[in-house]
């Protein structure tokens, strides 16, 4: 048996079956107690299999090193990288330091990236992929999301083999979402096995007894009791001696560290202070080739070539604790000049330097750009903070940033994993991880989008994200290492030291706001409000908006904004930015339209500012529509300037405006090039916002079963998002009002309505209004439905909203109003619908009007067969494909206005047809009210039992659901002749001639009378 697995026969064999078995396994247990060795057998066995096995062993040193375990993880892959889309390749090629990205690489990306790869590796089916991680809670906390970010997409999910020590603050079934992991505790070792281990480790001879009180004092940790038993070989006790006393491992690492010659210690400590220690950096610090040997032969390190690896990750933390404050200083000072990766030495520069030196903030800063275009910008946010600090006068110099100026690794040791951080994507009501837009010129974008969240209508959930340009995005990329020098006097004068240090603290800030973090990225844009003044105040301000729309306070996104503004000098390009996002931030018409119209003044069509402009061209014509003026011109003005770019910026647009004409072909186009876009970058949010989009249209194009799809996707992307789920609820509300199930429509309605009006949300209102109405209606409760859409009506009045675009809710609000007798309520409403066409006439508009008028002229008595032959012209001018469900609502009111005019012939042939297309679209709940009404027609109740045996009865039933007669014969097993004599059987019974009339008779008999099936 191998000796790193001594003891472990059953557990590896578990383990191996649940692998097998297709399960993921978590193995737990104490520093030192063998998972390491427990994880590397079950990977050799694995590979032993010809399984692809990816892995990754990060260790606290590397938490540091942005992308080290995913680089490590995902370089098996590097083939399938050139198949990914250019986002995902470029993010790819960035974290494998493949290439260096002319582009900020945005983190989600990346996430997409890690998931792509993953799962084009588990579709060779012919052979089983294990993702195997070791030591989970030291993973950098860029792969540490990456990685959680594809695991949770992926499905099926791939099998995992993740080690993580017990005790920590960050549990590894939390960090990667393993909660279904089987989870392995590896309990100690007896006596017998660490006997063997430490004969098969060490080599030296202890006698029986001797073992034995070691086995005891190490409490059956493997690596605890290789310690004692090293300690003891150096200094043998004498007999009735007690054992070295320690009150952990870590004390034995200490003294042994102590024991070595100085020239040895001080070589290990440095090692132990870089995040991976080589033997050129330590030669270049002054580490003679012999000085680690003395350490090697202790067992603390391993030399391997130019690779110097520690026995076990507590070994380092260990020796780092031991440094004291003011050597350590030091050692990080001699690190720092002498390494050749210019990161490695920001990050020794930033824990040495303890006062303002502008030069070395200079370098950090140049490392925070760097990390930030890999797409660490978490990283990238906390050097960024470091460098503001020391760019600082001394007076203004804040605290060090914890992480960067005192880690816990130097203060204590052992220290524990970092708890897990939050996934760039989690958030409430609303796409987490925008992009913040910086107000600064020389800013340039990196291409986003956004717009309402939920239906196209525009409600202060019209959150369009605003997403960052990047003041440092123009920085050179491959640059090396800044000049480097001694002493603040080389660096910049102390003015441009000051504007240095604010447009850094305001880096930090989008840097945050990239990767989700919107508490800090809020209180850090707040806090740099207050301190800075000018340009660099607006901005921050600009950036405090744009942290606030993210997190759904649309109010505190306008006040912020409003302030950036005041602050800005007048008709600067600055303001015409922030006039940008004005225009986007309000919901009323008029006010947006004048945010829209500055910023469209002050922008150009060149560099930074194309993208706000057509931002503001796409806003300031859905602020004219909604005003009532429909200015194609320029929403043509704005796709011209995208050039193929989807807008990152209010880029839906178009799609809510071509929804809302009924060009549904064009509208989902545009929304399917948006959500591939989108997946292609791993932006999540942007994929949730378009799937509601393609919810509604779908919805809208009466595409019930496709509009199913999307509302359920995206809602459950918001789910995972942490959205608040309002518009996704509203259209599977309004898709199951359609389907008939109104308690569940009526349900949604009653808490949209109770949150809208608790909130003091305008467009939540209005959207559940809208349902609330449409069950009332189709409840049969027409002045129930009447009062909502008046009071929908009347909100629309009070924020300026002549066109609602997408609300189309005037011809139900007629024929509630019909119902209820309100037949002057209804006139004007009729009015007002005959202005909507007026002004901008569509398909819906068309048939909305000769249905309320076939509607009207039958409760006043006029003769409605002049309506009656319009509605028919109506009909036949708007195509199948076009609005099925409101050309079967044609035909279900002609139907009731032929019954009505004792027109029983024309009746039943409008009311069969209504029913049978109603039926085809999956349109329930109009399927039973024409049933019902045919009924009425023909006087025979609706339910009844007819004289059809249990064949005839499935037969008809398959064929009323548009089924052929050979798939009829093949689900009941029986001939297509069979089915033939059965369906003429039950034709003549029933009274009928044609499966369209069959179809109503199905939903006449109801499912109460249909026998049991056999």
């Amino acid at each position: 048996m191998d000796r790193a697995v001594v003891g472990r026969d059953a557990i590896l064999a578990e383990a191996r079956r649940t692998l097998t078995a297709g399960t993921s396994v978590l193995l737990e247990g104490d520093a030192g107690i063998g998972k390491t060795a427990v994880w590397r057998a079950l990977v050799d066995d694995a590979r032993a299999r010809d399984w692809l096995v990816l892995t990754c062993a990060p260790t606290e040193a590397e938490a540091a090193l942005p992308f080290a375990a995913l680089a490590d993880l995902i370089r098996p892959l590097h083939d399938l990288v050139p198949k990914l889309p250019p986002p995902q390749r470029a993010a790819a090629d960035a974290v494998l330091l493949a290439d260096f990205p002319d582009e900020v690489v945005d983190e989600r990306a990346v996430g997409a990236a890690t998931r792509s790869l993953l799962e084009r590796a588990a579709a060779d089916a012919a052979r089983p992929l294990l993702v195997a991680m070791d030591d989970v809670p030291w993973l950098d906390r860029p792969s540490e999301r990456a990685i959680r970010f594809a695991l949770r997409r992926l499905a099926p999910r791939p099998r995992a083999l993740v080690a993580c020590r017990t005790g920590g603050t960050a549990p590894a079934s939390a960090a990667l979402d393993l909660a279904d992991a089987h989870r392995l505790a590896l309990a100690p070792l007896g006596a017998g096995a660490l006997h063997q281990i430490i004969r098969d480790r060490l080599g030296g001879t202890l006698s029986r007894s001797l073992l034995a009180r070691i086995a005891r004092d190490a409490g059956g940790n493997p690596l605890l009791a290789i310690e004692l038993a090293r300690a003891v070989l150096r200094q043998p006790p004498a007999p009735g001696d007690d054992l070295p006393v320690v009150a952990s491992m870590g004390q034995l690492v200490a003294d042994a560290t102590r024991a070595l010659p100085p020239a040895s210690r001080t070589a290990i400590r440095l090692a132990a202070l870089l995040t991976v220690p080589t033997v050129d950096d330590l030669t270049a610090a002054g580490v003679a080739a012999t000085d680690l040997d003395p350490a090697e032969e202790a067992g603390l390190l391993a030399v391997d070539g130019t690779a110097i690896t520690f026995a076990h990750p507590v070994y380092a933390s260990t020796v780092r604790a031991g440094i004291p404050a003011a050597a350590r200083r030091r050692m990080r000072r001699t690190l720092a000049e002498a390494v050749a990766d210019p990161d490695e030495r920001a990050r020794q520069l930033a824990r040495c330097t303890d006062a303002p030196d502008p030069a070395v903030a200079a370098e950090l800063a140049a490392a925070a750009r760097r990390q930030h275009a890999r797409g660490a910008p978490a990283t990238a946010a906390d050097l960024y903070a470091r460098a503001a600090e020391l760019a600082a006068p001394a007076a203004e110099l804040a605290a060090p940033a914890a992480e960067l100026a005192a880690p816990a690794a130097e203060r204590a040791a052992p220290r524990q994993p970092p708890a897990p951080h939050a996934e760039p994507t989690a958030h409430h009501n609303q796409p987490p991880a925008p992009r913040a837009e910086p107000a600064t010129l020389h800013a340039e974008p990196t291409a986003h989008h956004n717009q309402p969240p939920a239906a196209g209508h525009q409600p202060p959930a019209h959150r369009a994200e605003p997403t960052a340009p990047h003041a440092d995005s123009t920085a050179p990329h491959n640059q090396p290492p800044a000049p480097r020098a001694e002493t603040a006097a080389t660096g910049p004068e102390p003015a441009a030291a000051r504007g240095d240090a604010d447009e850094w603290r305001l880096a930090a800030v989008r840097c945050r706001f990239d990767c989700g973090d919107y508490t800090a990225a809020g209180a850090a844009a707040a806090a740099a409000a207050e301190q800075l003044t000018g340009d660099a105040r607006a901005e921050a301000l600009l950036l405090r908006a744009s942290v606030a729309w993210a997190a759904d306070d649309l109010q505190g996104a306008v006040d912020a904004a409003e302030a950036s503004l005041a602050a800005t000098p007048a008709g600067s390009p600055l303001a015409g930015r922030i006039h940008a996002h004005l225009s986007m931030f309000q919901d009323t018409p008029d006010r947006g339209r004048a945010h829209a119209n500055a910023a469209i003044a002050l922008l150009t069509e060149h560099g930074a500012d194309r993208p706000l402009l057509c931002a503001a061209l796409f806003n300031l014509f859905f602020h004219a529509v909604r005003a009532g003026d429909a200015r194609t011109d320029l929403l043509d003005r704005a796709l011209r300037l995208e050039d193929g770019t989807p807008s990152w910026l209010s880029g839906t647009v178009p799609a809510i405006w071509w929804k809302g004409i009924d060009d549904h072909d064009r509208a989902r186009a545009r929304l399917h090039d948006l959500l591939a876009y989108a997946t292609g970058r791993g932006d999540e949010p942007w994929q949730h916002e378009v799937l509601t989009h393609l919810g509604e249209t779908e919805l809208l194009a009466g595409r019930f079963t496709a509009a199913g799809q999307h509302i359920r996707a995206a809602r459950e992307l918001g789910e995972m998002l942490g959205t608040g789920l309002i518009g996704e609820t509203w259209l599977a509300g309004t898709l199951d009002a359609y389907e008939g199930s109104l308690d569940a429509a009526d349900a949604v309605a009653t808490a949209g309505l109770a949150r809208g009006r608790a909130t003091r949300d305008p467009w939540g209102l209005r959207i559940h209004l809208q349902l609330a109405g449409f069950v009332a209606l189709s409840r049969g409760r027409p002045a129930e439905a009447a009062t909502a859409y008046s009071e929908l009506a009347a909100l629309l009045g009070e924020l300026g909203v002549v066109e609602p675009i997408t609300q189309r809710f005037e011809p139900d609000w007629i024929e509630a109003c019909v119902g209820a007798g309100d037949l002057d309520t209804a006139r004007r409403t009729l009015d007002r619908l005959a202005e909507r066409h007026t002004r901008l006439a569509r398909p819906w508009t068309s048939l909305g009007l000769a249905r309320s008028r076939v509607l009207l002229d039958t409760a006043t008595g006029t003769d409605p067969l002049p309506a009656l032959a319009a509605l028919a012209d109506a009909r036949a001018a708007v195509p199948p494909e076009v609005l099925p469900v409101d050309r079967a609502r044609c035909l279900l009111v002609a139907g009731m206005a032929h019954r009505r005019g004792r027109r029983k012939r024309e009746a039943r042939v409008a009311l069969e047809a209504a029913a049978a297309e109603f039926t085809a679209l999956g349109a329930a709940g109009f399927a039973e009210r024409a049933a019902a009404e045919l009924a009425r027609t023909t006087g025979r109740p609706p339910g009844s039992t007819l004289d059809l045996t249990p064949t005839e009865l499935r037969v008809a039933r398959l064929a009323a659901t548009g089924q052929t007669n050979r798939a009829i014969a093949d689900a009941l097993f029986i001939s297509p002749k069979t089915v033939e004599a059965n369906l003429a059987r039950a034709y003549r019974k029933l009274g009928i001639a044609n499966r369209a009339q069959l179809a109503v008779e199905m939903l006449k008999l109801g499912s109460s009378d249909a026998p049991a099936s056999p």
